[in-house]
């Protein structure tokens, strides 16, 4: 059995709120009927309260390596026995240090847990927050020069892996949750800078009447309210083409261009996989979008940070990808625009996972409503420069690692056979009224209320 299994067995997303009185009186039985729970020497050796729930709540600031884990929440079905996740891993190490006493480990929701963010399997985290009720009391003991908090930093660093970094342990107010009081969150993408030299290479005349076609089509319904299908006509790669590549000078300037088109408020249904349920929940709000070379761990760069609200499941990913291909010309200048549309539906390609990482969440609206120095602000620049240490010596060097293996060649070898413009070559429009026009619900209104983490993204 996972260590995830053995922490939560059905504890509610987050913490948000108590569990039912009946449910917590079925976990907790009298001790007059049973034995009391057994409980581990480390816990025992600390001194924690059997019975007592913590009354102070506290962020906890650390970054991870994704690459061992099957993404950041704790999983639970069939199949899931042995799957480790980072979130499983900082709450045994949460245990361990005695944080979170054994008493509570099937009365979660008493401790009031939130996380800011949630990664799928194989994506990194440079920082990110977790909050909750935690122990502190028996901490620094005997130690007046260290606070309770910087002491749990340094019991998590030694309990956890090393490809997880605790950073900060502050006080936070006790209506404090992490993912509704999370303003934005900040993504890097970090892509071999050699994939951008490549552009493609339109060799034949059927591959040149297919793009044109598409991309006077798709400039012509930019504003359409018709409903739009683009699908693939044939099967098999490229219908027959061999894509192939020529080398080019790169430009990140183009590049940003092409990016700054997600700026704004739209709808990313064509980001993300089709679900039951999206129809009204698919509207996100992206801040900002830069792009920069560098040079990390002895590799040539090319860094792309996406700020926004909130973000779908895979939507950085997919985003990512359609920018690519407009840049590499697989795809025309219009296809963003075209794409962002709720009445329209795009087949998009996926980016790797291996180059993509939160790189900090933001909490604006909370550092309006807490009250220093009791409860001080979030503020990424409290631990900037050890994320900053973490990044150079840890997640950096992971993702160049990537670049060493056949990751980007195969994948920018599917998009030369499978092009934007021949996946997206049957451009069918049906004609129908737009949404909204009578008192339906606006893209804007219909977004979700409650922002997910997706990256996920």
């Amino acid at each position: 059995m996972s260590r995830d299994k053995r922490i939560l067995d059905g504890a509610p997303d987050d913490g948000a709120s108590d569990p039912s009185p009946k449910r917590a009186r079925e976990g907790t039985e009298s001790p007059r009927e049973t034995d009391q729970p057994s409980v581990p020497s480390s816990v025992d050796e600390v001194n924690v309260p059997r019975v007592h729930v913590p009354k102070t709540k506290y962020a906890i600031a650390f970054g991870y390596l994704g690459t061992a884990y099957h993404g950041f929440q704790i999983q639970s079905g069939p199949g899931t026995d042995h799957v480790d996740t980072v979130e499983g891993c900082m709450l045994d190490a949460l245990f361990a240090a005695g944080a979170i006493h054994e008493s509570h480990r099937n009365l979660m929701g008493k401790l009031q847990l939130s996380k800011a963010s949630r990664t799928d399997k194989g994506v990194h985290a440079a920082c990110t927050y977790i909050g909750g009720r935690f122990e502190l009391s028996h901490l620094s003991a005997g130690e007046p020069d260290v606070s309770r908090e910087d002491a749990l930093v340094s019991k998590l660093n030694e309990l956890l892996p090393g490809d997880i970094k605790c950073f900060q342990v502050l006080r936070v107010t006790r209506g404090f949750c992490a993912r509704s009081m999370c303003s934005r969150r900040r993504y890097e993408y970090v892509l071999p800078e050699w994939l951008l030299r490549k552009r493609y290479v339109l060799d034949n005349e059927s591959k040149r009447d297919r793009f044109s076609k598409l991309s006077e089509q798709m400039g012509a319904h930019l504003q359409s309210h018709d409903r739009i299908s683009c699908i693939r006509v044939g099967h098999g790669p490229s219908n027959g083409y061999e894509g192939t590549t020529e080398e080019r000078e790169l430009d990140v300037e183009v590049l940003e261009s092409i990016l700054r088109a997600y700026c704004g408020s739209h709808d990313f249904r064509n980001f993300t996989p089709k679900q039951k349920g999206l129809e009204n929940t698919t509207q996100r709000f992206i801040h900002d979008v830069k792009v920069e070379r560098r040079t990390v761990s002895g590799s040539d760069v090319v860094s792309v940070t996406v700020t926004g609200q909130s973000f779908l499941y895979n939507q950085i990913r997919k985003m990512m990808a359609l920018a690519c291909e407009v840049y590499l010309g697989t795809a025309p200048e219009c296809a963003i625009p075209f794409t962002l549309s709720k009445r329209h539906v795009v087949q998009t390609a996926i980016a790797p996972a291996e180059g993509l990482f939160l790189h900090h969440p933001y909490f604006d609206a909370y550092n309006k409503r807490c009250a220093p120095p009791q409860t001080p602000f979030i503020e990424f620049e409290d631990v900037e420069s050890q994320v900053e240490e973490f990044k150079q010596s840890r997640l950096y060097p992971e993702i160049v690692s990537s670049f060493e293996g056949d990751v980007w060649t195969t994948w920018l070898s599917r998009l030369v056979r499978n092009p934007f413009f021949l996946e997206n070559s049957e451009f069918r429009v049906s004609g129908e009224q737009p949404t909204g026009a009578k008192g339906t619900v606006s893209p804007v209104d219909a977004a979700a209320p409650d922002p997910e983490s997706g990256e996920a993204a």
